[in-house]
């Protein structure tokens, strides 16, 4: 009863937040309108004046002085409105982030007869994970397959980790500070094989430069530059959450990976999303700590299990 109650307090906080957000996107679209609207009849006013005073020439020279004033002004409203987009591509970001957590909170609404245990915890020891009924540690005896982690450098320690408890299956070619074009370039330098698994982290460093929009651009060539290269399975990873930005960008993350997820899935490629707790970060809140290491390492190998055996 205490969780079901925990629940719904949620969710109405979800509520009053995604009504939030449409108040404050009506009144972007409003404001933008206004400008529109006053940029317009300022340009009507001077057509009419200086068609009228054509004939005096100080006229025409005080209604060109204007006439350069209204194109500073011009400039100055372009940058309000461009200003006003980047706000309501943000709004917008939030409510569909706010509306794909109310889904995931109305799926976790426990049943009268769900019971959650304390106990379990989120890290899970890699080689206790069984597939099909296939001993793990037996299938990286008998594998003849192989995985490729790419990525930044969440790749470097996720691929060390990997490396350690997997053996020669499992390389990495991590890039620090790689942003998702740069992680294309590395993918194109790969020679074809058709035994090899390539699992690619990216756009960590594009969070918070980039716009959603420009983020899927690049990685849907990332997506088309992964396929010129022959490889057995593609997986490609989700922004992994951060801790160290403001709650826009968080939004921008849920949004950015909603859309790339069914990128993914038009493409035939696998992707796998990882939300970290804040405590499985280092001190920076940006790189994970041993823990986060760990566990997502562990959620790399078991992607990859099905496809070793």
């Amino acid at each position: 009863m205490a969780a079901g109650k925990k629940v719904e307090e949620r969710l109405a906080a979800v509520e009053k937040s995604v009504e939030r957000i449409v108040e404050q996107l009506n009144l972007v679209q409003v404001l933008e309108k206004r400008i529109t609207e006053c940029e317009r009849r300022c340009k009507d006013r001077i057509s009419v004046d200086m068609m009228n005073d054509a004939s005096n020439h100080e006229s025409r020279k005080t209604n060109l002085d204007v006439l350069s004033r209204v194109t500073v002004c011009e400039l100055t409203t372009d940058e309000k409105i461009g200003k006003l987009e980047g706000r309501v591509t943000e709004v917008e970001d939030k409510a569909v982030a706010l509306g794909f957590r109310f889904q995931e909170l109305k799926s976790e609404f426990p049943t009268p007869a769900e019971t959650r245990s304390a106990s379990v915890s989120p890290v899970s020891e890699i080689f206790e994970v069984n597939s099909k009924g296939n001993n793990c540690k037996q299938i990286l005896k008998t594998t003849k397959e192989s995985v490729l982690v790419v990525g930044d450098s969440l790749a470097r320690g996720v691929g060390e980790k990997l490396k350690l408890q997997c053996g020669k299956v499992f390389e990495r070619v991590s890039v620090g500070g790689a942003r998702i074009e740069s992680i294309s370039t590395e993918v194109m330098k790969l020679e074809d094989d058709g035994k090899r698994q390539v699992v690619v982290i990216a756009g960590t460093n594009n969070l918070e430069s980039d716009s959603s929009t420009e983020m899927l651009e690049k990685y849907d060539k990332l997506l088309g530059d992964v396929r010129k290269v022959k490889h057995r399975q593609i997986t490609v990873v989700g922004i992994v959450k951060r801790y160290d930005l403001r709650s826009s960008f968080e939004s921008k993350r849920i949004v950015v990976n909603m859309r790339l997820r069914e990128m993914c899935k038009k493409s035939g490629i696998e992707f796998l999303g990882y939300d970290p707790e804040i405590r499985q970060f280092s001190s920076d809140r940006l790189h994970l700590n041993e823990e986060g290491q760990n566990e997502f390492a562990s959620k790399i190998f078991m992607e990859c299990v099905p496809f070793l055996g």
